[in-house]
C-alpha cells in the first residue's frame, strides 16, 4: 500500500557499486537539484581518497502510479541489496532513471568548477581506446559493469567493453564517418551510451555487429545489417549517455564528427574533407 512518505517522497537516489551493490541511498522531493546535492556530497567524500571508485549515481522519480506499484520494494530494508532486490520490479513495470551520472565525472567537475550534471566534453577516442594506466587501474578497481550501446536508426547495438568490443565499436563508427556524404546514408543520428547490465538477457546482441570496412566495393551502397543483431531501441532509457553525433550531411557535422583525428579517432577520407571544405568555401564567401 502507498503510503503517505512515498507520496511526499518521490525521488530515489542511489549510488551503486561496479557490482550494483547498493552504497548511498536518499529519498526526498528535490528532483533534479536534490539529485545535483546528492551527487556533489558523494564527490567530495570520494575526492578525500587517491582513488576513486567506478561507483554511478542514478535519479529515479517516480509518479503517483509507480509510487504504488513500488511501494513493497521501497520500504524494503536498507542494505547492500536494496537496488538489486528493487531492480525486478523496475523492469517489470519499464521504471528507468530520470539521471545517470559516473561518480569520476562528478569528482571532474567539481575540480573544474562546474556544477555535477553539466554536459561532459570527453574525447569520442576514448569510447574504443584504452591505456596501460587505465588497465592497470581496473585490476585495482574494476570498472562498472556495462556495455556500450549505439542508437541508430534500425535498433541499438551493444558491444563489450574488451579489446574485441572496442574494434567493432571503432570500426562502425569508422564506416559510419566514411559514408557520411552517401547518399544513401539512413542515420540523422548516433546516440553513443554506456549500458548498466542490469538486464543479462541482452547480452545475446552483444559484439553482433560485423566488423565493417568503408570501401569493400566501389557500389556506394551501405551494408544492409540483418534486424536480428539489434536490440530494443527501449534500452537506451537505461544508458548513461555520453555523445549524440549528428549525421546530417553539412561541414559543421561532419567536422565535429572527424576533427581533429587525436580526439575522435576516426579517419577523415579525402572526398570527405574536400566536400566538406566545398561547403564551408559556399557558407563563408
Amino acid at each position: 500500500m502507498e503510503t503517505k512518505n512515498n507520496r511526499q517522497t518521490p525521488d530515489l537516489y542511489l549510488m551503486l557499486s561496479p557490482g550494483f551493490d547498493t552504497l548511498h541511498l536518499k529519498r526526498g522531493a528535490e528532483w533534479i537539484e536534490g539529485f545535483s546535492a546528492f551527487a556533489e556530497d558523494n564527490a567530495r567524500k570520494a575526492m578525500e581518497s587517491p582513488f576513486i571508485p567506478d561507483n554511478w549515481l542514478f535519479h529515479y522519480h517516480f509518479s503517483d502510479e509507480q509510487l504504488q506499484l513500488l511501494s513493497g520494494a521501497l520500504a524494503a530494508p536498507r542494505n547492500r541489496e536494496y537496488f538489486r532486490e528493487m531492480l525486478p520490479a523496475l523492469q517489470q513495470n519499464q521504471i528507468h532513471p530520470l539521471q545517470i551520472l559516473t561518480l569520476r565525472d562528478a569528482c571532474q567537475a567539481i575540480q573544474a568548477g562546474v556544477r555535477v550534471d553539466m554536459p561532459k566534453t570527453e574525447k569520442l577516442i576514448d569510447l574504443f581506446t584504452s591505456n596501460r594506466v587505465e588497465d592497470e587501474l581496473n585490476l585495482v578497481l574494476p570498472p562498472f559493469q556495462c556495455w556500450k550501446a549505439v542508437s541508430t536508426c534500425q535498433g541499438t547495438l551493444l558491444f563489450s567493453n574488451s579489446p574485441k568490443g572496442n574494434r567493432l565499436l571503432e570500426h562502425y563508427l569508422q564506416y559510419q564517418a566514411d559514408h557520411f556524404y552517401n547518399l544513401q546514408m539512413p542515420q540523422t543520428q548516433l546516440v553513443v551510451g554506456l549500458l548498466p547490465k542490469f538486464d543479462r538477457s541482452l547480452s545475446r546482441f552483444v559484439d553482433r555487429c560485423p566488423k565493417l570496412n568503408a570501401f569493400d566495393d566501389d557500389s556506394g551502397e551501405l551494408l544492409n545489417l540483418p534486424p536480428e543483431i539489434f536490440a530494443p531501441d527501449h534500452v537506451m532509457h537505461n544508458a548513461n549517455l555520453q555523445y549524440r553525433l549528428h549525421m546530417d550531411p553539412c561541414w559543421q557535422n561532419c567536422e565535429e564528427l572527424l576533427l581533429p583525428a587525436n580526439e575522435t579517432g576516426l579517419h577523415c577520407s579525402q572526398r570527405n574533407y574536400e566536400i566538406m571544405f566545398l561547403q564551408c568555401a559556399v557558407d563563408n564567401g
